[in-house]
């Protein structure tokens, strides 16, 4: 059946409301994917091989891998979205009897936001910069539907709220006005706002607080039963998938190489991939004690730091201010790791920026070795930035797309200067192996990394100038459990090695707690408290336990696994 045939029968049948009643009684399978193998190039390994499943209406599929198995490269696929440099080798992907990969530009458009929706893994690369966040998810909807203006930016404005954005003043805000928690649910309202019969989610929750993530999971759930939505959600997190997927196939490789329903995955994994997957989340807390080294002063000490926003029109009379830093008092001592959590929007991408003097300061003092950042000319701060290094929350932003993984890794060594351009690119080359990316790899440009291969690319910069201080902004959260693992054992190495000193900022309470000798909960730019691991567990403040009770867990219904068969 062609696609132009489904249009028809879509446009001639399914009122602007998806009808849950039609989906039921269609004959065939709502997507199905038939031994699907995409290439890049010819001389490379295949990026998808072989893979084939099937979606019913109302269904969902958990995507599980590890940073490079294929997952975004498949989930863009089915939406027949490709790269110039992608090859479909073999395979269908057959969305109500219509062929994806075959249809038109013009057909594509009209499957896009109305019928299959996608959820892409980076929102600062969905959004554009210089349109409004509400206006934005009223052109989705003004695509698909003869409302008026008005109607659309009503429905837009319910979409919002729908996914946590009810506040006022987000309709007119721009992209970089808001946080990345912020963003990452303003793509999730987008994706939503036109009642697709199909959502792609890639990683749709990488950049928020575990309260918010069981918020829009909720959410999911609910337009899962209300209006029959199939999913397919992506994530490195096994748990989030626990009572959301139906079932849960492992990608290895391009390849899928186990699937099954959600108990079978996680309690009697097959595949020794699978296995290793598991084995490699951290435990919730962290037994070890690690000594804190608080006898000699601190490397780096914030007081009473404060930091102000203006929002609003050009009038004076629509302006409003968004205070982002309180009255911050905090303590870095030197070869220690400070970790930072704490809700989106709490202001913890703030004071990182601020700490790197990337973003200016209201008031307050940043002293780095008992010298005052605030007061230092720009002479005097040049040989402090190369000693502190920050990896930013979302690096696709950071990297500049025209230049290679290597050039990406060797430019603050060519923005220093004294290096030549041989010894550059061998530092270059040794950084990308040390953080687990090939060499091989340093002519491809950053867009044709996955999302973890980038975060590692992020990471291998802002370590080639060995810096005493290294701000981490969620520099995890784009990676597999083993990655995080492996990306974590290189950091404690580095530390032991180098004497560093780490403020790891992250919405991952259980990575923090593996990784930190102190934890800082921030909550509306302030500290709500400072202590440490042991100590945290054991607090009596409600924002602490908020962020304990929110971790995500396996349902305890599905923590007595009966036996399946081999």
């Amino acid at each position: 059946m062609p696609v132009t045939d489904v249009l028809m029968f879509i446009k001639q049948y399914r009122p602007p409301q998806y009808n849950s009643v039609t989906a039921r009684v269609m004959p065939q399978p709502l997507l199905q994917v038939e031994d699907l193998t995409l290439q890049f190039c010819s001389s490379s390994p295949a990026a998808i091989e072989g893979v084939s499943f099937s979606l019913n209406p109302g269904e969902a599929i958990g995507l599980l891998g590890e940073s490079g198995a294929g997952k975004t490269t498949l989930a863009r696929a089915l939406l027949g979205l490709y790269t110039p440099a992608c090859r479909v080798v073999k395979g269908s992907v057959r969305f109500r009897g219509g062929e994806i990969l075959h249809a038109n530009e013009r057909e594509l458009q009209m499957i896009r936001g109305a019928q299959i929706s996608l959820i892409n893994q980076e929102p600062e690369l969905a959004l554009n910069p210089a349109i409004s966040i509400g206006e934005q998810v009223a052109e989705v909807i003004r695509a698909h539907s003869a409302g008026k203006r008005r109607f659309c930016r009503e429905e837009a404005r319910t979409a919002l709220a729908s996914a946590g954005l009810g506040d006022s003043w987000i309709y007119s805000a721009y992209p970089h006005q808001l946080s990345g928690g912020q963003r990452q649910r303003a793509a999730i309202a987008q994706a939503l706002a036109c009642k697709p019969a199909l959502l792609v989610a890639d990683e749709p929750t990488r950049a928020l607080d575990n309260v918010i993530q069981a918020e829009i999971l909720d959410l999911l759930k609910q337009w899962r039963d209300r209006f029959q939505l199939a999913l397919v959600f992506i994530t490195h997190n096994p748990a989030l998938l626990s009572g959301l997927a139906d079932r849960v196939a492992v990608l290895h490789a391009g390849r899928i190489v186990e699937e099954g329903a959600f108990e079978q995955i996680y309690w009697r994994p097959r595949h020794s991939f699978t296995k290793k997957l598991l084995d490699a989340i951290p435990p919730l807390r962290e037994e070890t004690s690690r000594a804190l080294t608080n006898q000699q002063p601190p490397l780096l000490e914030v007081r009473n730091l404060c930091k102000t926003y203006t929002r609003g029109g050009w009038r004076a009379s629509t302006r409003s201010h968004v205070v982002a830093l309180d009255n911050i008092h905090l303590k870095i001592p030197f070869c220690t790791t400070l970790a930072l959590v704490g809700k989106s929007g709490s202001g913890k991408s703030t004071l990182g920026r601020c700490l790197a003097r990337l973003e200016p300061s209201d008031s307050g003092e940043i002293l780095w070795e008992g010298k005052n950042l605030l007061k230092l000319s720009r002479s005097e701060l040049t040989p402090v930035r190369r000693r502190i290094q920050l990896i930013f929350q979302h690096s696709a932003t950071a990297m500049n797309p025209l230049l290679t993984a290597a050039e990406v890794v060797e430019e603050p060594l060519r923005v220093r200067g004294g290096t030549s351009k041989k010894e550059r690119r061998q530092r270059a080359l040794a950084a990308m192996e040390q953080v687990g990316l090939s060499s091989q790899w340093a002519n491809r440009k950053p867009l044709q990394f996955s999302g973890g291969q980038k975060q590692r690319l992020a990471i291998a910069r802002a370590l080639i100038l060995k810096p005493d201080l290294l701000i981490l902004d969620e520099a995890l959260t784009g990676l597999d459990p083993s990655t995080q693992a492996q990306i974590a054992d290189l950091l404690r190495t580095l530390q032991a090695s180098f004497s560093l000193s780490y403020l790891f900022i992250s919405h991952d309470l259980r990575m923090a707690a593996h990784l930190a000798n102190t934890i800082a909960v921030m909550q509306d730019g302030r500290i709500a408290e400072c202590r440490s691991v042991a100590e945290l567990f054991s607090s009596s403040k409600q924002e602490t336990l908020d962020l304990i009770r929110s971790i995500p867990q396996v349902a305890k219904s599905l923590c007595a696994p009966t036996d399946y068969n081999e």
